[in-house]
C-alpha cells in the first residue's frame, strides 16, 4: 500500500475536521500558505506543524509522519471501550471513563473533544441534563469560534436536543438558528447533519407554540432534503413535518410524512433516534380519529428494547406514558395504571412536561378504573408541576387536557386550566373586564 504523502494527509485530516483553508490557517498561517503544503510545494516547519495539528486536533507526529504516537493510540483504546459501556447502556461506566480521559490534558484535543462529546450524552442518558448543558456548552463555544475539529452542526443538533428536552425552548432554537447560520457559511450545505439540524430546530419551534415558523420550516427544508438529502436526513425533516402537519389539521399529510419518516430511519445505524421516533409516530397514531391502537403498539414494542439500552429514563418513561394510552384504548384499565405510575417512577424527581404527561395519562387509567377520586388528585399535580414550567404548545396542550378532566369536578379550576392553556398558547385576553364595560355603558 502506497504510503499517504504529508500534502494529501493534510488534506484529508482538514476535510474531516470540516475545516477551510482559511480557517486551519487562522491568523498566524495564510491560507494560500496551507494550500502550498497540501500540494506538496512546502514542508511546514515543526513549530507550524504543532499549531496545525492543534488546529486539526490531532497529534504532531499524525500531521508529519500519519501515524500516532503509542500514548495518544492507548487514549484511542480507552475511548472507543467509554463508547462502547455507553452503547451497552452503562451510563455510569462510560461517565467515569470518559472523565478519567478529560483528565488528561496531554491528550490531542480530538480526543479530548470526543470524550467530552460522550461525557454529555452520558449524562443525559442518567437523566442529568442540566449537567449534560454544561458539558456541552464550552465545546459548542469553541466550535462557534472555530477551534475544534467537530462540527459546528454535530455539537449544534445535541445542544439544541437537549435543551428542548430540559424545556428551555426558547435556548433551543437560538443555538439551532446559530448553529444552521454557521453551517451555511461554513460550506455544509445539504449535509445529513445540516437537515438534522434543520429538523431539530423545527421541533423547537414547534414546541415553542411557534407553528408559523415550524411550518415555515417544514415549507423550506422538505424541497432541499427530497433533492440532496441522505435517507437519514429525509427521515429526520419527514417526522418534523408531520408533527406540523398534525397540528394544522392535516392528518392525512402528517401520516404519510409519518410512515416516509420511518422508512428512512429505519435504514440507518443511529438506533436511538430510530427508537425514539418510532414512539413519537405512535403517539401520532393514537391521536388520529379513530386511533390507530394496533399500529401504534406495533412500533411501540419495536422501541421498548433499544429504548432501555440506549436511551436515558425521560425516554423509557414517554415510553410507558404511550404504552399506558394504548391500553386506556384497548379497554385494559389496570395495565394502564401500571404502566403510567412505572413512567413516574422512571422520571423520578424529574420536573418537566412528561411528568405532567404521565399523570394525566394515570388518571384517565384511573378513571377507567373506577378510582375517580385519586384520579383528580393527579390532574391536580400535573396542574401543580405545569405551574412552574415554561409555556409553549406542550404546556397548553396539557393545561386543555387538564380542564376538560377538571370541568364535572370543579368549574373554577376547569375554568383556570384553560385560561392557562391560552396564555402558554400566546393568546391572552383584549378585551376589557365585565366591570370596565359597565363603567363604560353606565
Amino acid at each position: 500500500m502506497e504510503e499517504e504523502q504529508l500534502g494529501p494527509r493534510l488534506r484529508r485530516l482538514r476535510l474531516e475536521a470540516g475545516l477551510s483553508q482559511t480557517a486551519l490557517a487562522g491568523d498566524d498561517l495564510s491560507p494560500s500558505y496551507v494550500s502550498l503544503i497540501e500540494s506538496g510545494r512546502r514542508r511546514p516547519t515543526h513549530e507550524v506543524a504543532s499549531k496545525l495539528a492543534q488546529r486539526l486536533g490531532v497529534s504532531v507526529t499524525m500531521v508529519l509522519e500519519g501515524r500516532e504516537p503509542a500514548s495518544t493510540q492507548a487514549a484511542t483504546l480507552s475511548l472507543n471501550l467509554a463508547k462502547l459501556a455507553l452503547t451497552d447502556g452503562n451510563a455510569p461506566e462510560a461517565e467515569a471513563k470518559f472523565r478519567e480521559l478529560l483528565a488528561d490534558e496531554s491528550l490531542p484535543q480530538s480526543i479530548r473533544d470526543d470524550a467530552q462529546m460522550g461525557l454529555a450524552r452520558a449524562l443525559e442518558n442518567e437523566g442529568d441534563l442540566p449537567a449534560a448543558i454544561g458539558t456541552l456548552s464550552p465545546l459548542y463555544e469553541r466550535a462557534v469560534e472555530g477551534r475544534t475539529g467537530v462540527p459546528i452542526t454535530t455539537l449544534g443538533i445535541r445542544l439544541c436536543r437537549v435543551y428542548l428536552d430540559a424545556g428551555d425552548l426558547h435556548r433551543a432554537v437560538d443555538i439551532g438558528e446559530q448553529a444552521l447560520a454557521l453551517a451555511s457559511e461554513r460550506g455544509l450545505e445539504g449535509t445529513d447533519d445540516q437537515l438534522r439540524l434543520a429538523a431539530t430546530v423545527m421541533a423547537a419551534y414547534f414546541d415553542r407554540g411557534d407553528l408559523n415558523h415550524a411550518a415555515a420550516f417544514a415549507d423550506k427544508w422538505l424541497p432541499v432534503a427530497e433533492q440532496v438529502g441522505s435517507r437519514a436526513g429525509q427521515g429526520s425533516i419527514y417526522w418534523n413535518a408531520a408533527i406540523v402537519a398534525e397540528a394544522r389539521g392535516a392528518i392525512d399529510e402528517a401520516a404519510r410524512y409519518s410512515t416516509r419518516a420511518l422508512a428512512h430511519l429505519s435504514e440507518g445505524d443511529d438506533t436511538r433516534d430510530l427508537s425514539r421516533l418510532r414512539v413519537a409516530c405512535a403517539w401520532l397514531w393514537l391521536r388520529l380519529d379513530p386511533p390507530e391502537v394496533d399500529r401504534a403498539v406495533g412500533e411501540l414494542d419495536k422501541a421498548r428494547a433499544d429504548l432501555e439500552r440506549w436511551s436515558g429514563p425521560v425516554d423509557v418513561a414517554y415510553w410507558c406514558t404511550a404504552r399506558a394510552q394504548a391500553a386506556i384504548l384497548q379497554g385494559r384499565a389496570g395495565d394502564a395504571v401500571q404502566l403510567a405510575e412505572e413512567a413516574l417512577s422512571r422520571l423520578g424527581t424529574h420536573r418537566g412536561i412528561e411528568t405532567c404527561q404521565a399523570r394525566i395519562i394515570l388518571g384517565d387509567a384511573l378513571i377507567a378504573s373506577g378510582q375517580r377520586e385519586r384520579a383528580v388528585a393527579e390532574f391536580r399535580s400535573a396542574a401543580d408541576l405545569l405551574r412552574a414550567l415554561p409555556s409553549g404548545r406542550a404546556s397548553a396542550e396539557s393545561w386543555r387536557a387538564i380542564g376538560e378532566r377538571l370541568q364535572s369536578t370543579s368549574e373554577s379550576e376547569a375554568a383556570e386550566a384553560y385560561r392557562q392553556a391560552l396564555d402558554d398558547a400566546g393568546i391572552r385576553s383584549s378585551v376589557a373586564s365585565l366591570d370596565r364595560v359597565a363603567d363604560v355603558v353606565a
